[in-house]
């Protein structure tokens, strides 16, 4: 019985270490639009700090004398929908994790069907210099993969462009001013 197992236990290592091996470490970006740059975080005391501090992706608690951080409401599960209202109507994304996600978009008629614009784990939406964007992530086992995406066209006839992909999946947002900071996983 040994003499089958140590093989079978040997493939598997076998395995995980080639597994292992394959995953692309993550890195700083190299193809960035010449819209974005990749900045430094301010220095501590600098103002900036405390305005990112207000980013709404974690929280920081004090529960019975310990501190406490983690993921807000909007990103625990169960995963709530993340929404962006306009003039037009309403987007909301949903991000199920491995089990994949969608952005949809509600119009202001309530007897019409949402319009699918894209099926992804959709982390944020956010209106940037007039334009409608989103940001679409999975972190999960060796996979870890992210983007961000330009909504293109007018209802009910939505597209979208990719503007940014990550080596990382998107976990924490912030849109300051005219500045957008994403951290990666």
């Amino acid at each position: 019985m040994t003499s089958v197992l140590l093989p079978t236990r040997l493939r598997w290592w076998l395995f995980a270490v080639c597994w292992w091996c394959n995953v692309p470490p993550s890195g700083a970006q190299t193809n960035r639009p010449l819209l974005f740059k990749e900045v430094p975080l301010p220095q501590p005391w600098d103002p900036m700090v405390y305005r990112l501090n207000k980013a709404w992706s974690y929280s920081v608690r004090n529960k019975g004398g310990k501190l406490v951080t983690g993921l807000t409401d909007v990103l625990s599960r169960p995963r709530r929908p993340v929404t962006l209202t306009t003039p037009a109507g309403r987007f909301e994304g949903l991000d199920h994790g491995e089990f994949g996600g969608v952005l949809r978009f509600y119009g202001s008629d309530p007897q019409a069907p949402p319009v699918v614009v894209k099926e992804g784990n959709v982390r944020l939406i956010f209106q940037y210099q007039g334009r409608v964007y989103f940001l679409e992530g999975l972190a999960h086992l060796a996979h870890r993969s992210g983007a961000l995406y330009q909504v293109t066209g007018t209802a009910p006839a939505f597209g979208y462009t990719q503007v940014l992909a990550f080596d990382d999946a998107p976990e924490a947002f912030a849109v300051v001013e005219d500045t957008i900071y994403i951290a990666q996983s």
